[in-house]
Parts: C-alpha cells; structure tokens; sequence
C-alpha cells in the first residue's frame, strides 16, 4: 500500500486497485477494475473506478445506479451501464469486508482486551481501528521471504519488483501502473516445485524435469522428443508420465 494523497491510501488486491479514504464514520473507497478481465464496464469506467462509501458496522444502501461519496476528496459519481455492474459492486464490498475483516466486533474485542490486560488498555488509546488483514496466503509467504534481514523501504520495493516484473497489469492511474501480486506459478517453474514434492513434502513419484532429465528421457526412453526446442509444458508433462507408468509410486526415486 501507498500514501497516494491526504488520508488517501492506494493498494492492490484481489486484481483491483483500491483507493481507500477515511473520517470519523465511514471508510471511503474506489475500485478500479483490471483492464482486461472486466468485459462488462466501458473504458471510461475501468479508467475512473467507481466511488462509494462503507460504515464499519453497516453497509451504505446505494440509490438506483449510482455509486457517491460526498467527502471522497476525489468527488467521483459513476453511472454504471448495466446490472452485472451492480453485481460487481456487491462483490466488492465483500472482497473489502473480508480483507479488512470489518464483520470482526473490533470495539467488543478491544473492550474484552482491555478487561483482561492494562497494558493492552494504555495502549489502545493511541492505537484504535488496528485490524490484521486477511492477505492471499502466497503474497502473504513471498512478502515475508523479502522481509528476512530487511528494512522496510527494500522489502518494500522488493515486492513491488516481484508484482511488476511477474504480475498481471491492472491499470493505469495519475501515471502509475499497477500490478496484482503474481501467481506461484509465474515465480518458480515445474522442475522446483516437483524438486520441493520429491525432497521434502513425500511425493516419491514427482519428476522434476531438468535439461538433464530432459536429455537422457530424448535420447534413451521418447526419441520424437528431439524435435522440440524447449521443455514446453506438453513436454515435461509426457517425461512425467511415462516414468510414473515405468515405475509406478516410486517415479521419482528410480528415475
């Protein structure tokens, strides 16, 4: 997340920008949604996002078609252009409680808290509104793997490396590109995440196909492979069955 303006805040998740604002009563936020997997809103509404507003404790009714925020500092109103948009709001605000784990009672717990702990209830003073995020599970484990022996500011922008370098391009916003935080798949390849089910998880019949592998399966067990250039998916997926059928459960081991 980024400081992008004053009580202003920007961040990815869940293959959306999000502009998320606060006062007294309600948490502000914008949705941007990804270019290229939001067939339904018109450029103009991917572009811009819509603006809406949400209690902590109770969610805003919408009027019509409309999505306002009065205090947002942006002063955006969009019009959406059909009902799956609507939907689409709806999806939002779920993604964002969920997130923020707004459905959690924070004030009951921070009473709770404090009966039980003085310490906790001097600090809550200074320290109201703190909530845990629920993060996706493999933004959660990379970010923490760059965390190790960091500062802020690199891990920082070790992360933003690994989103803009692997991830899938968002949008475009006040000259800013923004990307989701990319899949496992797009951080390693087959061969070690079979090398990691072979040596360490108890997948005895897991073939990580290396070059090596790759060679010695050509050249003594599929020879119609030295037609190909590379290991293409086709391909390390063909050396792996064929050596699970030559050795069953074992694969991996007798390979």
């Amino acid at each position: 997340w980024k400081k992008t303006g004053k009580n202003e805040w920007t961040g990815v998740f869940s293959n959306r920008i999000w502009i998320l604002s606060q006062d007294d009563t309600h948490l502000l936020y914008k949705v941007i949604l990804s270019e290229t997997t939001d067939p339904v809103a018109s450029p103009k509404q991917r572009r811009k996002g819509n603006a809406r507003k949400l209690v902590v404790s109770k969610l805003l009714e919408n009027e019509g078609k409309y999505y306002t925020s009065e205090k947002d500092p942006r002063n955006m109103q969009e019009k959406c252009d059909s009902n799956s948009y609507l939907n689409k709001s709806v999806e939002d605000e779920e993604l964002l409680k969920k997130y923020l784990r707004l459905d959690e009672p924070l004030q009951d717990l921070y009473e709770l808290w404090s009966k039980k702990d003085l310490h906790f209830k001097q600090a809550a003073v200074k320290f109201q509104g703190l909530r845990i995020l629920a993060q996706d599970p493999t933004e959660n484990l990379f970010s923490f793997i760059c965390s190790s022996n960091n500062n802020i500011s690199r891990i920082s922008s070790m992360v933003e490396k690994l989103c803009t370098l692997y991830g899938t391009r968002i949008a475009t916003v006040d000259n800013i590109t923004y990307f989701d935080f990319p899949h496992v798949s797009a951080l390693t390849d087959p061969s070690v995440a079979d090398c990691i089910c072979l040596m360490s998880l108890g997948h005895l019949d897991a073939i990580p196909v290396d070059t090596h592998i790759y060679q010695v399966a050509a050249q003594r067990y599929l020879p119609h492979l030295k037609n190909y250039k590379s290991v293409t998916n086709k391909v390390y997926n063909e050396i792996g069955e064929y050596f699970r059928d030559l050795y069953e459960k074992y694969a991996g081991w007798a390979h």
